[in-house]
């Protein structure tokens, strides 16, 4: 019996085992590896990419003039000696006022980049729920070991209490209630595995795996690093998140539009030529130039005046971009220092001492010094902490996925100078 405890206690303070994969599986995969796959997978940014695209195919057309209008004609004129033939030719091109061209194309060049800015957005949104599929998935694999795990050192317990009570030196009930223990952490594990495959779901509906494609995932460092300081944060934020930029592009948007409401009052232009060929000699017939006058100037008042208004609205939505994101960048930093100096304490004071007072209880116990009730106070101690440690990693990485949305990319990146 002892041997057969002292090697239990030994799985108890042993590394993570590996997950049982099946022969579907993708392998094992880091969460970088992950994100890659997303990038290049997923629909929902593939389609964000090529809406992007057409909105930046559509700049280029905004420069460009009106097509020239050109003409013939043939008429036949009556004359003394019969009919003389006569071919017209003429040439018309429409000319914009100055300024007219280039907003409208300022225009359309910022609603491309806003166009970008959004797929970014969706990938970021993408990778974000990646990386938190990620997290729980690693965290339902490792919390379902840990009860595996400690369910089989109660079913030991459970030899060794029929075998005390056997021995009349424990109670008559106490190898039922080790089992009725066992059990219960059997059911926990049991619900745990059972989330799994749900989690695996989700992952395989971001990476366009086939259904019911099993993962193993690389862990990363327990815990990870610092982040950066909130003043470096905030400065990677204003250069990165897309939904602030998406803010900043519709404010030049607006103020193009503005400056092509106040050029709706100018005239556009108009250049004809024709000319006329008799007998073989072509000769110039008119040459000339058309003003089109916007006489109905409330037309203009009025879509100056949206003009106007779209200014103050893409104002009050950059303000409110620039709210969120630093409130995003404070508050998902703050925990995730939080979580972080919880995984530290849970790893390198709370673990240790929990595994320690449970060895010392367990021999107690076996030796008959100490009662079946204080010998389950430190079992379900010490469950608490390793799963309360694989939680704290869990909230951690997550905070941090959160982090990332909001700042716009890798936090490493936040460090540059």
């Amino acid at each position: 019996m002892n041997i057969l405890i002292t090697l239990l206690l030994a799985a108890s303070g042993a590394a993570w085992p590996q997950v049982a994969v099946s022969s579907a599986s993708a392998g094992p995969q880091s969460l970088a590896a992950l994100l890659e796959e997303a990038k290049a997978r997923n629909p929902a940014v593939l389609a964000a990419k090529k809406a992007w695209e057409v909105q930046k195919d559509r700049v280029l057309p905004a420069w460009t003039w009106q097509d020239p209008t050109l003409g013939y004609g043939y008429e036949r004129i009556p004359s003394p000696a019969g009919y003389t033939g006569m071919t017209m030719y003429s040439v018309s091109q429409k000319i914009p006022f100055p300024g007219k061209l280039s907003a409208e194309s300022g225009m359309k060049y910022h609603e491309a980049r806003i166009a970008y800015q959004k797929y970014l957005a969706v990938q970021l949104d993408v990778l974000t729920q990646v990386k938190l599929a990620y997290h729980q998935l690693l965290y339902l694999q490792r919390s379902s070991q840990v009860l595996r795990r400690e369910a089989s050192i109660l079913m030991a317990v459970t030899r060794a209490a029929e075998a005390l009570a056997a021995s009349g030196k424990a109670r008559a009930d106490e190898p039922l209630l080790s089992e009725l223990k066992a059990k219960e952490v059997e059911n926990d594990a049991y619900e745990k595995e059972r989330g799994v495959p749900v989690e695996e779901a989700a992952l395989n509906a971001l990476l366009s795996r086939p259904p019911g494609t099993r993962h193993l995932l690389l862990p990363p460092p327990n815990p990870s690093e610092a982040p950066p300081s909130v003043e470096q944060l905030e400065s990677l934020a204003r250069e990165k998140n897309p939904n602030f930029l998406q803010s900043a592009h519709l404010i030049h948007h607006a103020d193009l539009g503005h400056h092509l409401g106040l050029l709706a009052y100018a005239p556009d232009f108009e250049f004809n030529y024709q000319a006329q060929e008799t007998g073989g000699k072509i000769s110039p017939f008119y040459t000339g130039m058309n003003l089109s006058i916007p006489l109905w100037a409330w037309k203009q008042d009025a879509e100056l005046d949206a003009a106007r208004r779209h200014q103050e609205e893409a104002q009050a939505d950059y303000q409110a971009a620039l709210n969120d994101l630093l409130k995003d960048v404070r508050s998902h930093r703050i925990n995730i220092e939080t979580q972080r100096r919880l995984a530290l304490s849970y790893g390198r004071e709370l673990l240790p001492l929990a595994r320690s007072a449970f060895e010392i209880s367990l021999k107690n116990y076996e030796t008959g010094r100490e009662s079946f009730a204080r010998f389950s106070d430190s079992f379900e101690r010490l469950l608490e902490v390793e799963l309360g440690y694989d939680d704290r990693l869990r909230r951690e990485g997550e905070e941090r996925a959160l982090l990332e949305k909001a700042v716009g990319g890798d936090l490493k990146e936040g460090e540059k100078p």
